[in-house]
């Protein structure tokens, strides 16, 4: 069921922003397209004991011993601008990589990597503020996958050393564009 409605969601989304952005564009000679990316640091709650407890057999204690929840993550986008008001935006993500380290008893160790990765489809709406300032908002659907590697020693088994995890989502946003130039802005 929640399948079907994220699927629904993403079909939605597609075609509202492939649909409307044209009919809403009113000046055609302002379209073109543009590329952009952002780089910066990623953070992550790692549910270690919720992973513990789904990784290796009954009967074990685990603590963990030390957790990465930071990593540098980016994203890659291509845009095509409509006219002063109206963008779509697609892109690819990568948010990082994320480890803990765990200690059990009986003694053993389970270590783990989780990554997540994924894709967004956006409409970007712009309202210009003044020649170079747009107060901008976007709404869309991102799909996401989180994947890990998992490995145990001593004690441990791993029962799914490589777990996945699929979700599509809608996304909304607001912020602020700044035209340092003709060929260049900042979000």
């Amino acid at each position: 069921m929640k399948s079907h409605r994220n699927k629904t969601l993403l079909a939605l989304a597609a075609l509202i922003c492939l649909g409307s952005a044209p009919a809403l564009a009113q000046d055609n000679s302002s379209s073109y397209y543009y590329l952009g990316g952002t780089v910066g640091q990623t953070r992550a709650k790692i549910d270690e004991e919720g992973i513990t407890s789904r990784l290796i057999a009954p009967g074990l204690i685990g603590s963990v011993v030390s957790t990465d929840e930071r990593a540098n993550g980016y994203r890659l986008f291509v845009g095509r601008q409509f006219n002063r008001y109206v963008a779509t935006e697609v892109g690819y993500f990568d948010l990082g990589k994320f480890s803990f380290q765990s200690s059990t008893f009986p003694p053993g160790t389970l270590d783990g990597q989780l990554r997540s990765k994924g894709a967004n489809l956006d409409l970007v709406g712009g309202l210009p503020l003044s020649d170079r300032l747009t107060a901008i908002a976007r709404v869309g659907v991102q799909y996401a996958k989180t994947s890990g590697q998992f490995n145990g020693t001593g004690n441990v088994h791993v029962i799914d050393p490589s777990p996945s995890k699929r979700s599509t989502n809608v996304k909304v946003g607001l912020g602020l564009e700044y035209a340092v130039n003709s060929s260049f802005s900042v979000r």
